[in-house]
């Protein structure tokens, strides 16, 4: 199996843990769900970024402007957070792997 391929799949995994933290978003109108909920993503994303740490991502982060990672040969980048910037990576990896093949 290529380097590429098993990234993605570490990546993929992550991100599911991550949402699985998170859970669904609630209605805003339920200030108290959406409290927690909010909390529970802000752990979703620390985990999520711990653990593509760990598998050897680099992250740039710019408040306000994007989020890059770094990953396997790949940089990606989003103005939406880790979550759009490991979107985009999945994406363009996914892309790679397509020429590779």
């Amino acid at each position: 199996m290529s380097e590429l391929k098993r990234l993605i799949g570490v990546v993929e995994a992550t991100r599911d843990e991550a949402d699985a933290i998170a859970g669904p978003q609630p209605d805003w109108m339920d200030r108290a769900a959406y409290a927690t909920w909010s909390e529970n993503r802000s752990k979703a994303q620390d985990h999520l970024k711990e653990a593509l740490l760990e598998a050897g991502a680099k992250f740039n982060a710019r408040p306000a402007v994007d989020f890059a990672i770094r990953l396997g040969g790949i940089r990606s980048t989003s103005t939406s957070g880790i979550e759009g910037a490991v979107g985009n990576w999945l994406a363009a990896a996914r892309k790679r792997l397509e020429k590779e093949a």
